[in-house]
């Protein structure tokens, strides 16, 4: 089928308007009209990602920042029509697609952990049924579905424009970014053990806060001593992620 003459241009235009230096606009466009949507398309594009993501675009400063972006802009594919989830989309471009020794090595690292803080503080996941006030130890924890946990090979949380002698640090770090019930949205460093509490927590809901603790003391092998003590400690320390609203209460049966 031979394709409408308008979609032709459509086609055209909107190819130009991705990578306007390197793809020629439809003939018989009046220049001042073209640069009015250059320049509305992109900056609505640019502050999509600049708000989500303001630490690296101040620290790349305004010419790199925007190199990246344009980059962006011209080669990568969206899957998603939703202006919310432009951020998301730069953040697959970076993982993904873009390779190159022109941007810091930390920058992949610091834009997934702004754009936490931002996922997190939208999600719209409602939370299945539980009781607020059980007893995180001896029933089932409830993960709160607003919580992500992530490592890092950075100290991201440290980064600012400004920021000198930024190395990868000599063991991965793990942060918690989640959403309390106050909407607020909080960011934790946890250690190794902490963090494989909470993942056991997060892929297996049907366990109990005792039982998870004692798995996770059978993989460190403990002696009877440094058991009990981890017990406890564990056991508080669950106590404090239900007061944080990490975990809000318990499931129901």
């Amino acid at each position: 089928m031979t394709q409408p003459k308008f979609q032709k241009i459509q086609e055209s235009f909107a190819a130009h308007l991705r990578d306007p230096l390197n793809v020629l606009a439809p003939e018989g466009i009046q220049e001042t009209r073209l640069q009015i949507y250059r320049d509305l398309f992109y900056r609505n594009i640019e502050g999509f990602i600049a708000n989500a993501l303001p630490v690296c675009s101040q620290v790349l400063g305004n010419n790199r920042w925007h190199e990246l972006v344009r980059d962006f802009y011209a080669q990568h594919c969206c899957l998603s029509p939703y202006f919310l989830d432009v951020s998301r989309e730069f953040i697959d471009y970076l993982w993904l697609e873009r390779d190159s020794d022109r941007e810091p090595a930390f920058l992949k690292e610091l834009a997934l952990y702004e754009w936490l803080d931002l996922h997190v503080q939208i999600s719209d996941v409602e939370p299945a049924a539980y009781d607020a006030s059980g007893d995180v130890l001896l029933g089932c924890p409830f993960v709160s579905p607003w919580l992500v946990l992530q490592s890092f090979t950075y100290s991201v949380q440290d980064i600012r424009v400004g920021s000198t002698s930024i190395d990868p640090l000599p063991i991965p770090i793990f942060l918690l970014v989640y959403r309390d019930l106050q909407d607020s949205v909080q960011i934790v460093e946890l250690n190794a053990v902490s963090a494989r509490c909470l993942s056991l927590l997060q892929c297996q809901p049907s366990i109990t806060g005792q039982e998870m603790l004692n798995m996770v003391a059978d993989e460190l092998a403990y002696d009877d001593v440094g058991r009990q003590q981890f017990l406890s400690f564990g056991a508080e320390i669950l106590q404090q992620w239900h007061s944080k609203d990490i975990l809000l209460g318990t499931w129901l049966d």
